[in-house]
C-alpha cells in the first residue's frame, strides 16, 4: 500500500525549492540536497535528504547501476507524476546509502 501524509506543506514563495515539473507543486527544499552526481532512468538525478508533498509507492527490488536495491517511486501528491525513488534497502552494504 502506498502512503502519503495527510498534510500537504506549503512553503514561503522566498524560500527556494524544486518543485513537480508538471504542476509546480513544492517538492524539495533546496538547502535539502545533498549530492548531484546520481543518474536516474531518464539521466542526471539528485540526492536529497527529505521532500514534502509526495507519496511513496509500496517497495520493490530493482536493479539500479550500483546493484540490486529495495526502492519506492516517489510521486508528486498533487498531480500523481513520478519525480523519482527513495533507496529503502541494498543488498551490498557497501553500496548503502547513510
Amino acid at each position: 500500500m502506498a502512503c502519503s501524509s495527510p498534510i500537504s506543506h506549503t512553503v514561503p514563495d522566498d524560500i527556494p525549492v524544486y518543485v513537480c515539473v508538471n504542476c509546480s507543486t513544492k517538492l524539495v527544499l533546496t538547502d535539502e540536497l545533498v549530492s548531484r552526481s546520481f543518474s536516474g532512468r531518464e539521466g542526471p538525478a539528485f540526492l536529497v535528504a527529505s521532500a514534502i508533498n509526495i507519496t511513496l509507492a509500496d517497495p520493490e527490488d530493482r536493479t539500479l547501476q550500483t546493484g540490486r536495491h529495495t526502492v519506492r517511486d516517489i510521486s508528486c501528491k498533487t498531480c500523481g507524476t513520478v519525480v523519482g525513488w527513495r533507496y529503502d534497502r541494498a543488498e551490498d552494504a557497501s553500496q548503502k546509502l547513510v
